[in-house]
């Protein structure tokens, strides 16, 4: 037998003679075959596991894919909300709500720290009702953080020198072993009486006190009125001054200025306002001796008058207290006092003071400013005088004041009452004739109407009234071209109203909110926002159980449906000292430096 391959003559050493050769030699042969398809076996199962993966992501994607994007916008209106939230309790105005935000944050770290001593409860307690304070009132923690700096340096360096040591005939405190650095409270240009080790020692303060004589609230127009005073205090005895004057102290000079600050939202709109930016203003002046009113401000001034000097070079004595009575007309033109989701309107007083060789100290007032939209600047603001000749022989009667008349116009506008009768109707009939006395309204008024379902086709089951603001962007400012109005809600009833012939509303506006205006930047519009949810089914008689003494069994599954509409209504401004007194509003606002 013989086996060639390729012409070539087979060895008799290469002839399979057992069976476990042939075996081998087959087994070698299947092998190979099988090494030349493992590449694409695995190739094949590669781009098949590859491709159903694609696909298992794609159908996951696309079946989160809205869950996930609902959760991103309900994120995004909590954080507006909650943006909304912190301007609200930061408004000076709310001073009660901001009480209740840090009492119920004590109140949480209380809760939280229960299950520890007293120590963690006090802990919790505390740093709770601190952080949320801070974040009600951002300017007052600054100076009172920087105010701890200060006199933790001090009473620091007090105490390094009282556990050193004076020497009787020192003039220096103490100092440190280092000799680069002195640790001293002052150095006197003048010799003074020698320290007894013990003795306290203080830099004396001044008292700054700015009180608004009429309230914190004004109608564009009006004058402005603010006490400003300069109190020297009596140190205790036991103490000795470190001034150079033990008796008296010298203040530079002081000044007054009224300015309105216009913040806005990026996201919404575009540009600022075309005033120079605060910014460009405040860093072309010196950080310490030059007086910007609105230093630190965020925004752009819309409104600023002309600075007043209160006095140059005054000198108090210990115990000694002098006033100034500060006057300023707001412009009639000026906007109002607004705090939107995206413009914000701030009015403040500052008054700037300066001590001799120290930094300028600036104490702001905040101010609410009202404008009644509608009312001509020439009959709110003119002179409004007769044109006929004058006769000596009158006598001459005091004319009325421009606030008197404004608020005179303005009861005659409110106090007008013109009912208004509207049809609620829906593709299946009449759902409810609604009942309005009067479309304009001042601050802390009750919006009052009547709901009359007596000839109503398509029952209602319930409905729910809402006083919504709508603040819109001027069309060439919006950062978007499909932006709609911001909408808020801030008062809101509701009623079951299945098997009523009649009802009432009363919706009662809150004396925080601004009232109707416009702007070339932003206006502000009032609505009323119903909610009527009717039922599919036509209305039944009712059901009454004699034997449980006449009571109505409602239904137990109703189908229905939600209607919405609208009913726009104009707020204008109310007496401004009743709305101080309705909000407490504080008037007196002090600072030591």
């Amino acid at each position: 037998m013989r086996i060639t391959t390729k012409n070539r003559k087979a060895a008799r050493t290469e002839i399979p003679i057992y069976r476990d050769q042939v075996d081998r030699f087959r087994h070698e042969t299947v092998k190979t075959q099988e090494a030349l398809e493992e590449p694409l076996l695995l190739r094949k199962f590669l781009g098949e596991s590859i491709s159903t993966c694609r696909h298992q992501v794609a159908d996951v994607y696309n079946k989160y894919h809205p869950d996930l994007t609902e959760f991103k916008d309900k994120i995004d209106t909590g954080i507006a909300h909650a943006n909304v939230t912190i301007d609200y309790l930061r408004q000076e105005e709310n001073d009660i709500s901001r009480v209740g935000a840090v009492a119920m944050a004590g109140m949480a770290g209380l809760i939280l720290g229960l299950r520890g001593g007293i120590i963690r409860k006090l802990f919790y307690t505390s740093t709770a009702a601190t952080g949320m304070a801070a974040l009600c009132y951002p300017t007052q923690a600054i100076d009172v953080s920087k105010d701890l700096m200060v006199h933790s340096k001090k009473y620091a360096l007090i105490s390094y020198n009282f556990i050193k040591g004076v020497d009787s005939g020192d003039s220096k405190p103490a100092a440190v072993s280092s000799p680069a650095k002195v640790v001293k409270l002052s150095e006197p240009s003048k010799p003074k009486a020698p320290l007894v080790k013990g003795d306290p020692v203080i830099v004396n303060m001044i008292e700054l006190i700015a009180k608004l004589l009429r309230g914190p609230v004004y109608l564009a127009g009006e004058t402005v009125e603010c006490s400003v005073t300069f109190r020297n205090p009596s140190p205790p005895e036991n103490t000795r001054s470190q001034s150079n004057n033990d008796v008296f102290e010298n203040l530079a000079w002081a000044s007054v200025q009224l300015h309105c600050i216009c913040a806005v939202n990026e996201s919404r709109v575009v540009g600022g306002h075309n005033k120079p930016a605060l910014a460009d203003t405040a860093t072309s002046a010196s950080s310490s001796t030059s007086y910007v009113p609105f230093k630190g401000e965020s925004g752009q001034i819309v409104v600023a008058t002309k600075p007043k000097i209160l006095f140059c070079d005054l000198r108090l004595s210990s115990g000694e207290s002098k006033s100034f009575l500060y006057t300023e007309t707001l412009p009639s033109e000026a906007p109002p006092s607004f705090r939107g989701q995206a413009v914000k309107y701030s009015y403040k007083l500052t008054v700037g003071v300066q001590r001799v060789n120290l930094p300028i100290k600036m104490l702001r007032v905040p101010l609410r400013v009202l404008v009644i939209q509608g009312v001509t600047e020439t009959f709110m603001y003119g002179e409004n005088e007769e044109l006929t000749p004058s006769n000596p022989f009158l006598e001459h009667q005091q004319k009325e004041s421009t606030t008197d008349l404004a608020l005179q116009e303005l009861q005659n506008i409110t106090a007008r009452r013109s009912p208004n009768f509207y049809n609620i109707t829906n593709s299946r009939g009449k759902v409810v004739r609604f009942c309005l006395f009067k479309q304009a309204y001042k601050l802390g008024e009750d919006i009052v109407g009547t709901f009359d379902f007596t000839d109503a086709v398509v029952p209602c089951v319930q409905l729910s009234v809402a006083l919504q603001s709508d603040e819109e962007i001027e069309e060439g400012r919006r950062r978007h071209a499909s932006q709609g109005p911001s909408i808020a809600i801030f008062s809101k009833t509701h009623e079951v109203c299945l098997g009523l012939n009649y009802s009432h509303l009363c919706l009662p506006i809150p004396l925080h909110l601004a009232p109707t205006f416009s702007t070339d930047l932003v206006s502000l519009k009032w609505k009323l926002h119903f909610e009527f949810v009717i039922s599919v089914e036509p209305e039944t008689d009712l059901q009454v159980i004699p034997d449980e003494g006449g009571l109505w069994q409602g239904p137990a599954n109703l189908p229905i449906e939600t209607m919405v509409w609208d009913l726009p209504v104009t707020i204008y401004p109310s007496n401004p000292q009743l709305v101080s007194q309705g909000l407490r509003a504080q008037t007196k606002h002090e600072m030591i430096f």
